[in-house]
């Protein structure tokens, strides 16, 4: 067991073309590490896992949750080789490594038999428009991959091919929707809020956040779209959407200066 913290080092590499996590030995020499092969994990799981250790970190270092933070807030928490002689040559990507095995040394860590299970459907293309609900305005469409996160595997796993949406229903004064519709028909509906603890990776091109259900279950959701474009574009609606939900006023009335930072 070990406590999150800066002190660890935490940081990313490969070993034999999988992805690894790697942290200090803190009871250990200075080039003394552990390492988890994540084998097979994918772009969305990767992301995901890194974030919420930067996060983390964030908690600790403030005493603060970090529940609103930025993607800028944790970039302190992203480690610079500070001594070379160890020959790691890692430099973080905002990817997430679900670790499934360890090993401690220098040596390259055994893999495992661990497998993220987003090959194992094969989605359809997604919807096309014209499946829209006429009772909704659609206020952003794109195409994009939707994954669940699998509690008890400990990784995202594909869903299908969507069309993902920020939606509102007609009549309804800032009250915004997330769906994603497949070929079968939509997968799911998620209303904007500020409980959803959405997470953005420029990186992978990729949205995650939380949805807790009328029963009071949560499950985590992960969208990652085809381009950075389409990332961007999306990002940007979401974001005001998610504003105006949150204040129940109009995105035109905030500060053009504040708009650019907050978008």
């Amino acid at each position: 067991m070990f406590l999150i913290s800066e002190e660890l080092e935490f940081r990313t590499s490969q070993s034999d073309g999988e992805p690894t996590l790697l942290w200090r030995d803190l009871q250990g020499d200075v080039d003394e590490f552990y390492e988890f092969v994540a084998s097979g994990t994918n772009a969305p799981t990767k992301a995901f896992f890194e974030t919420c250790m930067y996060r983390a970190m964030y908690e600790r270092k403030y005493k603060t949750s970090a529940d609103n933070v930025r993607d800028e807030d944790l970039v302190e928490f992203i480690w610079r080789c500070v001594h070379p002689h160890l020959h790691l040559t890692n430099f973080l990507v905002s990817s997430i490594r679900q670790p499934v095995s360890s090993h401690k040394g220098k040596a390259a860590a055994k893999k495992t038999s661990a497998k993220v299970n987003d090959t194992a459907r094969s989605p359809q293309s997604p919807a096309s428009s014209s499946t829209s609900d006429p009772s909704l305005d659609v206020i952003i469409e794109k195409n994009a991959e939707l994954f669940l996160w699998d509690r008890s595997g400990g990784y995202f796993v594909l869903e299908a091919a969507v069309s993902a949406r920020v939606v509102q229903r007609k009549g309804a004064n800032y009250s915004f929707f997330l769906t994603a519709t497949s070929q079968e028909g939509q997968v799911l509906a998620h209303r904007i809020s500020s409980q959803m603890m959405q997470r953005w990776s420029p990186t992978t091109w990729s949205l995650t956040w939380n949805n807790v259900n009328e029963n009071g279950n949560q499950s985590s959701w992960c969208l990652r779209f085809e381009s950075q474009e389409a990332f961007e574009g999306f990002r940007t609606e979401f974001t005001k959407r998610a504003w105006e939900s949150l204040n129940q006023t109009s995105w035109d009335k905030v500060k053009v200066k504040r708009r650019e930072f907050m978008a």
